[in-house]
């Protein structure tokens, strides 16, 4: 069958198919440029205005004023939000579309290229079902990997300040719109950055109308492995430790210590090491303090991270707490090929130091293994 002519016939009917959206789905999708520009029905707010947002550094970030920007000044640094008057934000994922029905690209990374992975065809389809409702004014803090953990703390959390320093002081009616289903911990830290229920509105339509519709600048580096920049993880990690300790910031120092940290995987369904169960046995007689993220609510991972001195752990968004830690020694064990830089950058940003140990062999099951020989012998050498 795998050589037949009927095979060969789907396989060349599919790979035309596949390429006709590629090429189709381009005309769709509004990208960066064409999204700063006057043209399509957009209107940009107050282009030589400047907002301030001043961020209070504490015991754990560096103290720094930054100046978030409308004005457009050519450069890769500067920050935006623009406003697109009766826009749509259609299921799945609430993704934005303008008037003219083209879908907005800055949701993923700014770049059409990952936005046509998606199949933008859907999108535009349920733009033309009859409204569910209409918003006068609007900020969106959706996007199709908003249920990630990773991805909901450094693409979709940051942009809330350019909510904050440019979209309230200029448009105070301005609604903010979450996904329609929230897990405990998007929730929690939407209340650590001071946002409560009432404070935002939970997508569960089909298509709703926006009167104004404000898109921010995508929060990362145009490039999909690579973090938020310095600037919304400064603010993004002062706001929510802030929070956490309140007034007395030697409270995370007073709370019980777990300086060595090793994160299990136990539970997971994907990118699990064959031979976990032999690493958590190795850390733990190394001293190191195991636990499992799922099972700890959002606070207790900030506090863990907060003081851990070394962590140990498998490629896997859990790492993303690493924006609480200061100068930790990380250990990521990489399954497979993978080579992804997303928690060397963050590792980078919080001044510690990266090891990166690649499992490449395979285990009867097919699972990728990781040498304990190694990882006892790089441990070792750090401790001592």
């Amino acid at each position: 069958m795998c050589g037949s002519p009927v095979a060969d016939k789907l396989r060349k009917y599919f790979r035309l198919r596949h390429q006709a959206k590629i090429f189709l789905g381009r005309f769709l999708i509004l990208d960066r440029g064409a999204l700063k520009s006057d043209g399509d029905g957009l209107y940009i707010e107050d282009k030589n205005a400047t907002a301030y947002y001043k961020i209070s550094a504490g015991a754990y970030s560096v103290n720094q004023s930054h100046v978030v920007s409308l004005r457009w000044r050519g450069s890769e640094g500067a920050e935006f939000a623009v406003r697109l008057p009766n826009a749509h934000l259609v299921a799945p994922f609430a993704v934005a579309l303008t008037r003219r029905r083209k879908i907005v690209a800055e949701y993923l990374y700014g770049a059409k290229t990952v936005m046509l992975t998606l199949n933008p065809f859907r999108y535009v389809t349920n733009s033309f079902i009859p409204s569910d409702a209409t918003i006068s004014s609007a900020f969106s803090l959706n996007g199709p990997y908003a249920h990630n953990y990773y991805h909901w703390m450094t693409d979709v959390l940051p942009s809330l300040l350019i909510y904050e320093a440019i979209v309230k002081p200029h448009d105070p009616e301005c609604i903010l719109v979450v996904p329609g289903y929230l897990f405990a911990w998007q929730k929690r830290s939407l209340e650590l950055l001071g946002y409560t229920e009432k404070d935002y509105l939970q997508f569960c339509f089909t298509h709703v109308r926006v009167n104004n519709l404000w898109i921010s600048r995508y929060p990362k580096f145009n490039e999909i492995d690579l973090p938020m920049r310095p600037l919304y993880f400064t603010w993004l990690r002062t706001r929510l430790m802030e929070k956490m300790v309140g007034d007395d910031r030697n409270e995370l120092q007073t709370i019980r210590k777990c300086e060595y940290l090793c994160i299990s995987r136990k539970g997971s369904r994907k990118g699990r090491i064959g031979n976990e169960d032999q690493i958590v046995k190795k850390m733990e007689e190394l001293g190191f303090k195991v636990i499992v993220l799922s099972e700890i609510d959002l606070d207790e991972q900030i506090r863990c991270f907060a003081e851990a001195k070394i962590v140990v752990a498998v490629h896997g968004a859990g790492l993303t707490n690493l924006i609480f830690s200061t100068r930790p020694v990380v250990i990521e064990i990489m399954p497979g090929a993978i080579n992804r830089r997303d928690y060397y950058s963050l590792t980078e940003y919080t001044g510690g130091q990266y090891i990166q140990i690649c499992a490449k062999e395979k285990d009867q099951n097919g699972c990728y293994v990781a040498s304990i020989s190694l990882l006892e012998e790089t441990v070792s050498k750090i401790l001592c």
